[in-house]
C-alpha cells in the first residue's frame, strides 16, 4: 500500500497527532492490514522521539523506518510486518535527494531472494 498523507496530517494538536492523521491510520490503513506501507510526506514523524512513527507502528502492527528530512522537510516512511519480513539493512541517503527515500533490504520469510523496498517522496 502507498499513501501520501499531506504534511503528515498537520502539526500536533494538544501533544497528539491531529484527527486527520489518526483517522487515516486507524480508519483507512489499519483495516487493510498492509504487509508493506509506503508513506510520503511524513513531515512530523521525526519530532518528539519519533512519537508519530511509533504510534503508527502500534496501530498497524508493523516495524517502521523513516528517512531524515532534508530541504523539503518531508521525510518518507516505510512500514513492514515483522512476522512476514526479515529486515537485513536500512540505508540512509543524503545527496542528491531533496526528499531522501527510506531504503531497506528485506526478505519475505520463506522466499529465496531479498527485496529492496524504497518509497520515494515528492517535494
Amino acid at each position: 500500500m502507498t499513501a501520501n498523507l499531506e504534511h503528515d496530517g498537520g502539526p500536533d494538536e494538544n501533544d497528539a497527532p491531529p484527527r486527520k492523521w489518526v483517522e487515516a491510520h486507524e480508519g483507512i490503513f489499519s483495516p487493510f492490514k498492509p504487509d508493506v506501507l509506503f508513506r510520503q510526506e511524513a513531515t512530523h514523524s521525526h519530532f518528539h522521539g519519533r512519537r508519530r512513527l511509533h504510534a503508527a507502528e502500534r496501530i498497524l502492527g508493523t516495524r517502521s523506518f523513516l528517512s531524515e528530512p532534508r530541504a523539503s522537510r518531508n521525510a518518507t516512511a516505510l512500514f513492514v510486518r515483522p512476522d512476514l519480513f526479515d529486515v537485513h539493512a536500512h540505508f540512509e541517503h543524503r545527496d542528491p535527494w531533496r526528499t531522501p527515500p527510506t531504503n531497506i533490504v528485506a526478505q519475505l520469510r520463506g522466499a529465496r531472494n531479498p527485496l529492496v523496498l524504497l518509497p520515494v517522496g515528492g517535494a
